[in-house]
């Protein structure tokens, strides 16, 4: 089921869920321009389709009620991000777009606490 981040960030506030949302967003490094409002939300969306944009940036936003989140692409390690209220529920991750899946993995101390996938749809046009 697709969520905006704002609906992701409600579940971890209301303790619904360890891990609700990995989203992510292509973005040009020369055009995207972003406004941090307190209240505002990216335009990322849950998917990891972005047929056409191997080799260039995206990121990744991973809402999370954990101590940190470490993201895997195609099981290799990318990267692990501070989390929880601290950074208003959310890690984010800056990466290059590589065709197959993404797994976030939420920690709090040592323990996993939660972990989601997303896998790139393999026929063309499905999405963008």
């Amino acid at each position: 089921m697709y969520r905006f981040p704002c609906s992701s960030s409600k579940l971890i506030i209301t303790n619904d869920r360890s891990i609700s949302e990995a989203t992510s967003s292509v973005r040009s490094a020369s055009t995207f321009k972003p406004v941090p409002y307190k209240w505002s939300w990216s335009d990322s969306v849950s998917s990891w389709s972005w047929n056409g944009y191997e080799g260039k940036s995206v990121r990744v936003e991973v809402y999370a009620d954990a101590d940190a989140v470490e993201l895997f692409v195609n099981d290799k390690l990318a990267g692990k991000s501070a989390a929880g209220e601290e950074n208003r529920f959310k890690s984010e991750f800056d990466m290059i777009f590589e065709p197959g899946e993404i797994i976030a993995v939420a920690y709090t101390d040592v323990l996993e606490t939660g972990q989601m996938t997303l896998h790139q749809v393999r026929k063309p046009g499905l999405c963008p």
